[in-house]
């Protein structure tokens, strides 16, 4: 990846292009209308399609990873969905069904559940007007006949929703 794009609530939008530019980074702040991520990714939209990219990966800042995903977006794939197996935190994150093949069938089901990084090509955006949430998204692909990728990751995960959960992190 080369191009890069920070997606921050309207609140926090100068703070962070601030501190990209302390970074003398050459990420782009985005901030869209109303937080939601399907909101987020639509305001995105734009800066994907002027660059030339088809294929584009996403993934949640409140996720920490510490490992690998053993592998990328196929070909054919409409989207890929970040897993890892059950014995997670699922409190807190939706689950998929994972079938042959790893593509995923449905957004409730177990034993994998969603690590909030996902890959996406350009016609994901015409999803975003029909869906409030991004489990909605991957959803809505799947029952248009898109197909939608499990790609397993290997290792640590931690889906930082409170600060006490980064002592689990620890």
């Amino acid at each position: 990846c080369d191009d890069f794009i920070v997606i921050s609530s309207k609140a926090y939008h100068k703070k962070i292009e601030e501190f990209m530019d302390y970074c003398d980074s050459s990420w782009r702040v985005v901030s869209p209308e109303k937080d939601t991520i399907p909101e987020a990714l639509a305001a995105m939209a734009p800066y994907v399609h002027a660059r030339g990219r088809e294929k584009f990966v996403v993934a949640l800042g409140d996720c920490l990873f510490d490992g690998r995903f053993t592998q990328g977006l196929k070909e054919y794939d409409d989207a890929a969905i970040g897993t890892m197996q059950s014995d997670c935190d699922f409190g807190r994150s939706y689950a998929v069904e994972v079938g042959s093949m790893n593509v995923a069938h449905s957004t409730i089901e177990k034993p994998h559940m969603g690590l909030g990084c996902y890959w996406f090509n350009f016609s994901v955006f015409d999803h975003f007007a029909y869906c409030r949430g991004i489990t909605e998204v991957i959803q809505r692909i799947m029952d248009t006949s898109g197909i939608v990728s499990a790609i397993p990751f290997e290792g640590n995960y931690l889906n930082a929703t409170y600060p006490s959960d980064l002592d689990r992190w620890a």
